[in-house]
Order: C-alpha cells, then sequence, then structure tokens
C-alpha cells in the first residue's frame, strides 16, 4: 500500500500534467490532505474492502475524488466517490487522470483540452 507521502506527489504530478492553469487552479481549492479509508468491492461473493485515499472534497458530504490500486483503480486509478456510503461505485466512475475525475465531476465548467477524451 502506498504511503501518504507518496499520495501527496501523486496528485501533484497529476495537477502539473494539467495544461490549463484555471483548472489547476480550481482543482488544488479542493484538495484535501491525503486520507486513507477503506471502501466497500461489492464485486466480491465474499465481503472485501480495499485501501483508498481521498485527495479532493469536491462536495462535502456528499462527492469525492479518491485514488486506489485495487478494485477499479488496478486500471483507472482516480475515482468519484459518494461519501454517503462506502462502496467503489461502479466503474464508469474511475479514470485514468486526476484531470478526468475532476471534468466528470462537473464541477469544471471551462473550455475542455483540446481533442479531449476521458481515458
Amino acid at each position: 500500500m502506498r504511503a501518504q507521502e507518496e499520495i501527496v506527489s501523486l496528485v501533484e504530478e497529476q495537477i502539473d500534467s494539467i495544461t490549463n492553469a484555471e483548472m489547476q487552479e480550481q482543482l488544488r481549492r479542493y484538495l484535501v490532505k491525503p486520507t486513507l479509508h477503506f471502501r466497500d468491492w461489492e464485486y466480491s461473493q465474499t465481503p472485501t474492502k480495499f485501501p483508498c485515499w481521498t485527495v479532493a472534497i469536491l462536495i462535502p458530504g456528499s462527492l469525492a475524488i479518491v485514488n486506489s490500486d485495487h478494485g477499479h483503480g488496478t486500471v483507472h486509478p482516480w475515482g468519484l466517490v459518494d461519501l454517503n456510503n462506502s462502496w467503489f461505485g461502479m466503474d464508469s466512475e474511475w479514470f485514468l487522470k486526476l484531470e478526468d475525475a475532476f471534468i466528470q465531476s462537473g464541477l469544471w465548467r471551462g473550455p475542455l483540452p483540446t481533442n479531449y477524451e476521458v481515458q
């Protein structure tokens, strides 16, 4: 499992890769100190929980961006999760890049990157 310092570095790398300075600035306003928690993997026959790091609170008590190397995170490590439950959610709520998770949250209303495709 990754350490908190690794997650901080990973978030910074992801933000630095965003080409739109306004988007970087807006996303930074939602960042929180990475906090480890465990989410339920609902696609298992036996109860399973995987570690996730909350990195941004987009809507307090409702929506966050998390990072995980487990579950959907094995391919798409950035997830939009509901803070009202502990589920991983659907694979369509997990993304390759932090930027994609932020755009798909609906909170970014500015221009999309040239030739933008969700990854």
